[in-house]
């Protein structure tokens, strides 16, 4: 997977922006096998992980990664389906390298309140979040 510091294409951010509670600067985008991270930060092996995800569901995806991304933007369902998988992906690649139960309970509740949170405008709790990353995992 090819990782530039940059903004992904404009339709994207645009979708992204006008759809999502989107900090540009700590927000990752996938197109492909690139990926997007336009605050030039350095990217944890988890995140990549996550992202690698959406790399194969969207060169997997009927269409390619341009309708993935306009089902993404429109549908929210897919958008919870598709992102319940990546968090999970995330969440088991962390347990591959942290044996400690109690951080890996710590780093699953986060990833439970992200996919929860303002940023995917998805109806579902933290706790139903958690229940689907354990369930994918």
């Amino acid at each position: 997977m090819q990782i530039l510091n940059k903004k992904p294409p404009e339709w994207i951010m645009q979708g992204c922006l006008n759809q999502f509670r989107v900090n540009v600067e700590h927000t990752y985008w996938t197109y492909g096998d690139v990926l997007y991270n336009p605050g030039g930060h350095s990217l944890p092996d988890h995140i990549i992980a996550h992202e690698g995800v959406h790399a194969r569901q969207q060169e997997a995806f009927d269409g390619g990664k341009d309708r993935w991304w306009e089902h993404y933007l429109i549908n929210s369902q897919f958008r919870l389906e598709q992102e319940a998988e990546a968090y999970a992906a995330q969440y088991w690649f962390y347990c591959g390298k942290v044996s400690d139960r109690n951080r890996r309970a710590l780093f699953r509740a986060q990833l439970a309140q992200q996919l929860s949170g303002p940023l995917y405008q998805l109806a579902v709790t933290a706790s139903e979040a958690r229940r689907m990353i354990e369930l994918k995992a």
